[in-house]
C-alpha cells in the first residue's frame, strides 16, 4: 500500500467485513490520519469520551487502521507525506462506499476542496479547527444516527 501501487478496485469480501464490523461495534470508533502530531493529539482530545479513537500518522498506516477497526468517522489531512490524503480518500471509498470521511487541511485551496468532493468526502475542515466544527460533522454522521443495537440489526437510517 505504498504511493506507487496501483490501486483500482477493492475486494468486495474485505468491503463485507469493514461494514460487518462496524455494524456490530457498540461504540463509535474515529479514526485520525494526520502527519502533525501537535494537530492529531488535539482533534483526539476533543473527541475522546464518547468515542474508541484510533490515530494514524500517515497514509499506509491509515489506510491498515481503517481496515481493522471500521471507523464511523475518519478526519484526514489532505496533505499526507508519501500519499495525497485525497488519494487515501479514494481508496477508503473504494474499500468501503459508506465511509464518512472529513477532509483536513491547514489551506483551503478550491483544487483540494474540489478533488476531495469527487472522491465522496463528506466534508472540509480548515485548519486551526474548532471543537464545535469537529463535532458537528460527528453528529452529521450517518451510522451515529442510529442505537447501535439496531445498527446491529443491519438497519439503516432513512435518507
Amino acid at each position: 500500500m505504498d504511493g506507487a501501487t496501483e490501486w483500482n478496485e477493492a475486494d468486495p469480501e474485505t468491503t463485507r467485513l469493514i461494514q460487518k464490523k462496524r455494524q456490530l461495534r457498540g461504540k463509535s470508533c474515529i479514526l485520525v490520519i494526520e502527519d502533525d502530531v501537535l494537530a492529531r493529539g488535539m482533534l483526539s482530545a476533543s473527541l475522546k469520551g464518547d468515542h474508541q479513537i484510533v490515530q494514524a500518522k500517515d497514509a499506509r498506516e491509515g489506510l491498515l487502521h481503517y481496515i481493522d477497526h471500521a471507523p464511523d468517522v475518519v478526519f484526514l489531512d489532505i496533505h499526507l507525506p508519501g500519499m495525497s490524503g485525497n488519494e487515501v480518500l479514494r481508496r477508503i471509498r473504494m474499500l468501503d462506499p459508506q465511509a464518512y470521511v472529513v477532509m483536513l487541511s491547514g489551506d483551503s485551496v478550491r483544487d483540494n476542496i474540489d478533488v476531495a468532493r469527487k472522491y465522496g468526502a463528506a466534508g472540509f475542515i480548515r485548519k486551526p479547527f474548532s471543537k464545535d466544527r469537529v463535532l458537528a460533522y460527528v453528529k452529521q454522521c450517518p451510522s451515529l444516527a442510529m442505537d447501535p443495537s439496531l445498527r446491529a440489526l443491519g438497519w439503516r437510517k432513512s435518507t
